[in-house]
């Protein structure tokens, strides 16, 4: 783990953090491929080996945050990947007819939730948010582009580290 926390360390202090360099530093197979509509990623073990696959026909910075979704899940969760195999991502789908394909149980919204927190860390590192944005600024297209990510990602980072008021509308929420 010491390792891995090394790496992942090493990366966010390089932005955009290279997520995917992540992922085969930790020894994890990456691949970028089209995937079922609905499907944004999913990571699994077989034969002892860890695989990412993440849609390719999803927006870049949608395939970013997936990708450091399901190295979370590989961090915090890969204990039920043992039991499982298989943790898929049907993002858009979690509770309608695609809930059943998220084959993990007892996975649940909880581990959802844990695992889009660390993404957003991972990809978005508080640290470097404090560094790039200035409040008394509208540089939420600066910092995005810096980070990798889009300004409604942004714009939610940043309400959640408190530092945009959660009322304050940005015209960031409004475009992308």
């Amino acid at each position: 783990m010491a390792g891995e926390l090394e790496i992942l360390t090493d990366a966010m202090s390089n932005l955009p953090v290279n997520v995917e360099q992540v992922i085969e530093d930790l020894g994890i197979q990456y691949f970028n491929e089209p995937m079922d509509k609905g499907q944004s990623g999913a990571i699994e073990l077989k034969d002892g080996k860890y695989t990412i696959r993440v849609n390719s026909l999803e927006p870049r910075q949608r395939q970013r945050f997936t990708a450091a979704h399901e190295l979370a899940h590989y961090l915090l969760h890969r204990e039920m990947l043992v039991k499982q195999g298989r943790l898929a991502r049907y993002a858009d789908s979690l509770y309608d007819e695609h809930a059943q394909k998220n084959v993990a149980v007892p996975f649940n919204p909880h581990h959802e939730v844990e695992a889009n927190k660390l993404a957003a860390e991972i990809i978005m590192p508080r640290q470097e948010i404090e560094r790039l944005y200035d409040p008394t600024k509208d540089n939420f297209e600066e910092v995005a582009k810096q980070l990798g990510v889009s300004k409604s990602a942004l714009v939610i980072r940043l309400k959640i580290l408190g530092l945009l008021p959660n009322s304050m509308p940005a015209q960031s929420d409004l475009s992308n």
